[in-house]
């Protein structure tokens, strides 16, 4: 990782930390003043630190969101060892033992206060419940690939597990901590409050799972062999309050991303007709303007006609691809069964579009 600072026509790259003036110790101080936002993409209340565990084991740092979810963060200086999964899930599992009397007798030691006041302070909010989920952050400077594919493992089966990386860099006299999300189910935590939960949220979850294993039994081996010069196996994706879920294969060429995606979104207090899936649409990560120009070529329309698809530039720096499916939900709002088999037969319809977009 590498951090720049662009001015003008100049750009200054900064220099890396030395990590022998940053123990563990320093950087949980850095993340604890930081309120955790650098890591969780917003401010949470930290109920303290270097908490002792019924076996004797110090958990670095305990918060708790505005949903009254506790947070535990693990900090490694280095690499995280393959150990790492172990021993916070061993923290979840003793934080799920708890009454609330424990979690208030642990604030009180920290805070100095009772927790559903140092809540109500700080969020404005009165604190329902305690410890109904929790969400685990695994944060090393570098992860090995197999802690990685343990955290989307676990995240993919419902666990709210995050692996964040960092790096520390210099410039004068001052300090930077850089993060980024490298796996895990980050996007089920962040953003606003999760508001109304979607009464089909475990169906849809459920469906997809086994969605995106059919999707990469179907289609793997043949976006492997477009010649891509990277692809993301299909991953499961699902909002926090259970609206929008959806399965995903991210593909790079030279010029883009082009995101492959089957989804149902299922707007709050709306039909569940209106919902959809979506089957392409260009990222912004790469030069979205040239995939505009590309989906206006005549035989790319001509192809998105016959697959009964449409091109939407209503957005015209994220124009999108889309097929709205019809009659895939029973009267009570469950997807059918064969629902599948339709998504699976209209992506196989898809191909030489999805082909001509990609190789071109």
């Amino acid at each position: 990782m590498e951090l720049f600072k662009l001015g003008g026509k100049s750009i200054e790259k900064f220099d890396k930390a030395d990590y022998t003036e940053f123990p563990e110790s320093k950087i949980e101080e850095i993340l604890l003043d930081a309120e955790l936002e650098p890591i969780a993409g917003r401010k949470l209340l930290c109920i303290g630190n270097q908490i002792t565990t019924s076996t004797g084991k110090r958990l670095d740092i305990l918060a708790i969101d505005a949903e009254g979810r506790l947070v535990v963060v693990e900090l490694k200086r280095g690499i995280a060892p393959r150990e790492v999964i172990a021993q916070i899930i061993d923290y979840a599992a003793w934080l799920d033992s708890l009454a609330e009397k424990d979690f208030e007798q642990i604030a009180r030691g920290k805070l100095g206060e009772s927790l559903h006041i140092a809540f109500k302070e700080y969020y404005k909010e009165d604190l329902d419940s305690i410890g109904d989920d929790v969400i685990l952050y695994l944060v090393a400077r570098d992860f090995p690939e197999e802690v990685i594919n343990a955290s989307n493992f676990l995240s993919e089966k419902g666990v709210s597990i995050i692996c964040v990386s960092f790096d520390l860099f210099k410039r004068d006299d001052q300090r930077y901590l850089v993060t980024r999300n490298v796996a895990g189910g980050v996007e089920t935590i962040e953003g606003e409050p999760a508001g109304e939960i979607s009464p089909h949220k475990r169906d849809d979850r459920r469906f997809f799972m086994t969605l995106k294993n059919r999707m990469e039994e179907e289609f793997g081996e043949w976006l492997n062999e477009l010649g891509l010069k990277e692809r993301d196996v299909f991953r499961l994706y699902q909002a926090k309050d259970g609206h929008w879920t959806n399965n995903y294969s991210g593909c790079i060429t030279d010029k883009y991303m082009l995101m492959l995606q089957t989804a149902i979104h299922r707007p709050i207090g709306e039909k569940s007709e209106d919902s959809y899936l979506v089957f392409l649409h260009a990222e912004r990560k790469r030069d979205v303007f040239e995939f505009t120009e590309l989906v206006k070529r005549e035989d790319i329309v001509e192809l998105v006609k016959e697959v009964g698809m449409k091109i939407d530039y209503e957005d015209p720096e994220w124009p999108e691809i889309s097929l709205k499916l019809d009659n895939w939900a029973d009267e009570d709002g469950n997807i059918k069964e064969d629902f599948a088999d339709t998504v699976i037969e209209q992506f196989e319809r898809a191909k030489p579009l999805i082909k001509s977009l990609l190789t071109e």
